[in-house]
């Protein structure tokens, strides 16, 4: 037989297998639909899985997100209702905001008085708007407002209080500076001034222990009485207004020099405001009371029996045993009779030099047309110059 050469590049014939072993059938062999000769993809079940798992992913994130945004939504819902509550404004109230209170104090005091939602939101809505601080003082805020609203308000500083101004004249006595005080500001009751007084509760350091007289211890001044402010605190600046003129005038020291009480000489101050013309001749007055009180002579001031007739209802009575009685008694009253002004302090505490017993009035006024009196020595001069001022019609008697 002749040898065949055989082409390397030519593929060799595989081989008979032969038949195939029992229970090796190709069907058992061959993946259900490969057709027979392709190799099967060994990456398409982890693209599968790949592809599940983006999708759980992805829906995992989008509900997430979806909840974000309900969140995020919600609670810009829920700011929005605690700055702005919408609605109608409600009734005015008032709000005092004191000395150092911060921003969160008052949102606090805001909330309080139902004029914002929520006051710890307040605090950083302030802050966020770039606004504050605020003014101490009383505001007027209507309730169920927005921040905005309340900020707008405060930002403005509180508005000024009202107030009333009361006039007590020099001179004046304390029934009438009560009746002054309650024409003035009707809410002070005559008997709520009264109570006041007669309780003590005015501090002054002039009154006398165990007395509750305030009596020439209200300074005669103008004073303002702001919206709110109490009988107490309107009492107690008249009584603080004189301590003022006496520490001005070194009453303390002033007193001690003539040998009496700071009380006495308000005492004696109350006469030269009844008895004074005009502020020129006071210190002359007060030269007489004190000469006569040196000789033990009564002061024979009048003025003092019409003080006890009005504080008893009783017609004036020369001839009454009381105290007030200075035609018959001796000495000082028992209180002063006036609220004195600073010319009759001053002249109390520096009257002029001179022997005079007596006065009277003149019946002629002083160069700018006020009232004066005559200055005596003696009683026969005194008599006659009364006589002059009876006969003018002056009412010298």
């Amino acid at each position: 037989m002749t040898d065949v050469p055989v082409d390397p590049t030519e593929p060799s014939a595989a081989p008979d297998a032969g038949p195939a072993p029992a229970g090796s059938d190709d069907a058992t062999r061959r993946p259900a639909g490969r057709t027979p000769g392709t190799q099967p993809r060994a990456g398409t079940a982890r693209a599968r899985r790949r592809r599940q798992r983006r999708r759980r992913t992805f829906s995992v994130l989008g509900a997430l997100l979806v909840l974000v945004v309900v969140v995020v939504l919600g609670g810009l819902w829920w700011v929005h209702s605690q700055v702005d509550p919408g609605g109608r404004a409600g009734p005015t109230v008032k709000v005092v905001v004191p000395q150092g209170a911060s921003t969160s104090d008052i949102g606090a005091l805001l909330h309080q008085h139902g004029v914002i939602p929520n006051g710890s939101v307040f605090r950083y809505w302030v802050s966020y708007r770039g606004k504050g601080p605020f003014e101490a003082g009383r505001y007027l805020l209507p309730t169920n407002i927005s921040d905005d609203h309340a900020i707008a308000i405060l930002s403005k500083g509180p508005p000024p209080l009202q107030f009333v101004t009361v006039s007590i004249p020099e001179g004046f006595t304390i029934e009438q500076i009560v009746a002054r005080l309650h024409q003035r500001v009707p809410r002070f009751s005559e008997a709520a001034i009264r109570a006041e007084l007669a309780a003590r509760r005015v501090p002054s350091p002039f009154l006398p222990a165990g007395s509750s007289d305030y009596e020439g211890l209200l300074y005669p001044a103008t004073y303002s009485v702001v919206e709110g402010q109490s009988v107490h605190r309107t009492l107690t600046a008249m009584a603080d207004r004189l301590v003022q003129e006496a520490t001005t005038q070194d009453l303390q020291a002033g007193a001690a020099q003539l040998h009496l009480t700071p009380y006495q000489v308000i005492t004696v101050a109350s006469l030269v405001q009844a008895e004074a013309g005009n502020p020129d001749e006071a210190p002359k007055i007060a030269r007489v009371i004190y000469n006569r009180l040196a000789q033990g002579m009564p002061l024979g001031i009048d003025a003092t029996s019409r003080y006890l007739s009005s504080i008893t209802g009783q017609p004036v009575d020369f001839e009454s045993t009381s105290a007030y009685n200075t035609r018959r008694q001796t000495g000082l009253p028992p209180t002063p009779i006036t609220a004195p002004g600073a010319f009759a302090l001053n002249a109390a505490l520096h009257p002029a030099t001179g022997p005079w017993l007596y006065y009277v009035r003149d019946v002629h006024n002083d160069a700018k047309g006020r009232p004066q009196h005559v200055f005596t020595v003696t009683d026969a001069d005194f008599e006659r110059a009364k006589q002059a001022c009876h006969d003018a019609g002056l009412g010298c008697g």
